[in-house]
């Protein structure tokens, strides 16, 4: 199995020609914690892309579809910790097919698809295509696993790019900081099929570069850390209706405190904190958010 992350390398895709047309005023893309915005949501955003796809059979069988991919951001759900960008694809091809010699009349239809796009609203927000896409095509329906984050480190213009291997298939993706994807290849070989398929961004609108605000709590929460069990970091997260003055503190088994991780006034919303228990002994420990009246307590276990 072949985990994808984002990473900043020199990239580019064979024979693919960028034409970028700025359809709207420049804006300046949101930034998460001094990290750009790779897919810039928000609705009314939207892209356009160039589309081909090629696809030979060993029994004598072959296509080529041309065409274009539009996507538009529609709307949006806030749901706990996630949003749904509800995405509205539209796809017109033009398709050629042969069978040996024998050319068959070239074809064009268009094709409309609702999709949501799952935004998880904690670290660098990691992104989900729920549904089938030409060209965000990445998320749970992949097989083995493939993980977009919205936001990484670097600046906007910055080239950022996925290259991974997912079972037989090798996934190409190049995001542009603060613009959105630019270009996606696909490439799979097999003992009686060649597969390739690419779209490459030709146009954008970008009505918007914010996400629409978090959900709001509507009680104190404090949740269980993730991982459990751990080594040597690991991450807490906890919820504030309003703003209060809170402490997050972690004890061991007797009671003793030995870090105190957020101290002072909060803000409300979706909180989370890293615990590094570099200079603790392996154990149980117990972490505890105090919050006006409010106060819970969870258990971690730290395994060196």
């Amino acid at each position: 199995m072949t985990r994808g992350r984002l990473h900043f390398t020199r990239f580019a895709f064979p024979s693919l020609f960028f034409v970028v047309v700025f359809l709207a005023p420049k804006l300046s893309a949101q930034v998460l914690d001094g990290k750009v915005d790779i897919l810039p949501l928000a609705v009314g955003n939207s892209w356009h892309y160039g589309y081909l796809l090629s696809d030979e059979r060993a029994f004598a069988f072959s296509m080529v579809d041309d065409g274009y991919v539009d996507i538009e951001v529609v709307g949006a759900t806030q749901l706990k910790d996630t949003i749904l960008w509800h995405i509205q694809e539209t796809v017109g091809v033009h398709r050629r097919s042969w069978y040996l010699e024998r050319q068959f009349p070239d074809t064009e239809f268009v094709e409309q698809r609702k999709y949501n796009l799952r935004e998880l609203t904690w670290g660098d927000h990691p992104l989900f295509a729920i549904g089938f896409s030409k060209a965000f095509h990445f998320g749970p329906e992949l097989e083995n696993s493939l993980t977009v984050y919205r936001y990484a480190k670097g600046d906007t213009n910055q080239l950022f790019a996925i290259d991974t291997l997912i079972g037989k298939a090798h996934w190409q993706f190049a995001f542009r900081g603060g613009k959105g994807l630019e270009a996606m290849t696909c490439t799979q070989l097999e003992t009686l099929a060649k597969y390739n398929a690419r779209v490459r961004l030709l146009s954008q609108t970008l009505v918007s570069v914010d996400s629409p605000p978090l959900v709001q709590p509507l009680s104190f929460e404090l949740r269980q850390n993730y991982p459990n069990p751990f080594n040597p970091t690991t991450t807490i997260r906890y919820a504030l209706p309003h703003r209060s003055n809170i402490s997050l503190t972690v004890f061991n088994t007797l009671g003793q405190q030995v870090t105190t991780l957020v101290e002072g006034e909060v803000g409300a919303g979706i909180h989370e904190v890293r615990l590094n228990a570099d200079g603790l002994g392996s154990g149980v420990y117990f972490y505890k958010l105090q919050a006006d009246e409010f106060s819970q307590v969870r258990k971690l276990c730290l395994i060196k």
